[in-house]
Order: C-alpha cells, then sequence, then structure tokens
C-alpha cells in the first residue's frame, strides 16, 4: 500500500471525524458563547450549581466539552467534571444499551451516577491545587470586554471555529497514525498467526 494512500485515507477519516464531531461542539458551544454575556447563562449555573456536567450526563460528552470551553472555571473544576463525565457520560443513552443486553437500567445508571459523585468528591477533598483559571487548547484569546450583539456573535463565532480547528488539529494526525498502524498489523499478521 503506498504511503500517499494511506495519509490521504488517514486525513478523509480525521476530516469525517472532526465534522461528525464538530456537529455536535459547535451548536453548544456557539449557544454558551453568546448566552455567556447575558444573564441567562449566571441564572441558568446558578439553577445547575456546580452540576453543570449535566450537558454531559444527559446529552454527550462531546456537548458538555463545548460548553466547558466557554466558561470561566478553574483548572479543577475542568478536572472534577470530566473525571465525573468519564463516568457518567450519555447516560440515557448508554443506559438504554445496557438494559438491551440484560443490564437493569435503575442499577447501570445508580451505578455511573455513584461512581461520577463520589470520583468528584474525592478529588475535590485530596487536590488542594488547580486554583488557576482553565485555559483550553492551543490558541487562547484575550480577556477584552465585548459589548453589542454582532461583536459578542462573532466573537463566539472566532471561539467556536478555533475550537474546531484545534480539533481538527489533534484529530487527523491521530487517524493518519492509526491508519499506519492497520498497514503495520496487516504486515506482521503472517507472525502473529504463527502463534496462535
Amino acid at each position: 500500500m503506498k504511503a500517499f494512500g494511506i495519509i490521504e485515507r488517514g486525513v478523509k477519516v480525521g476530516l469525517q471525524t472532526t465534522w461528525s464531531l464538530g456537529k455536535i461542539i459547535f451548536p453548544v458551544t456557539l449557544v454558551v458563547g453568546i448566552l455567556q454575556y447575558t444573564v441567562i447563562i449566571e441564572w441558568l449555573m446558578n439553577l445547575v450549581k456546580r452540576r453543570f456536567h449535566v450537558l454531559g450526563n444527559v446529552l454527550n460528552l462531546y456537548a458538555a466539552i463545548g460548553a466547558m470551553q466557554t466558561l470561566d472555571m478553574t483548572v479543577k473544576q475542568v478536572f472534577i467534571i470530566a473525571i465525573m463525565l468519564s463516568f457518567s457520560h450519555a447516560l440515557l443513552v448508554k443506559s438504554s444499551i445496557a438494559a438491551k443486553v440484560g443490564v437493569n437500567i435503575c442499577v447501570i445508571a445508580a451505578v455511573r451516577i455513584f461512581l461520577a459523585s463520589i470520583s468528584g468528591w474525592i478529588i475535590h477533598i485530596l487536590w488542594q491545587g488547580g486554583s488557576e483559571q482553565a485555559s483550553y487548547g492551543i490558541m487562547q484569546f484575550s480577556n477584552e470586554e465585548i459589548s453589542g450583539w454582532l461583536s459578542i456573535a462573532l466573537h463566539a463565532i472566532q471561539q467556536v471555529s478555533t475550537g474546531i480547528l484545534q480539533l481538527a488539529i489533534i484529530v487527523i494526525p491521530l487517524m493518519i497514525g492509526i491508519q499506519w498502524l492497520d498497514v503495520f498489523l496487516h504486515w506482521i499478521s503472517p507472525f502473529t498467526r504463527m502463534l496462535a
């Protein structure tokens, strides 16, 4: 297999993956990016207190990631939410899938919520650091005051576009590497068959 074909296939898969993730991240990040300049986001944050991970629990991990990128949070808060979401993301969908293979939906949901809650609590108690402001990605934005709906919308679109670009910068090389790994595994398959 030619190297150019492997790279081309990796780029294609990487772009498809970026597009799939971007379709989820883009609208959530855009809405939260605009709402952060209104009283609505403060009202929503007060409503769910420190449980903003509800987006990831109900929807999916990528919606929560997109929303988190636009909020002022500490490193510790982001880390705790990320760990909790690793246990409980897409709660409704994944619990339904587990139910189809015979696991009680209430049991699986309760276990996932328990693991998320206990892990968040343990990290909060044990980790005394992480009070500095979280920053996301390669490119950072200035903290200048933005006013006017057009400026706010353009700033949110810039944040979202930069986030999607950073996602592509990570995903595309990763997918190219996976394509090379597939070729490598194909090359060594005669040897691995002899071991079986």
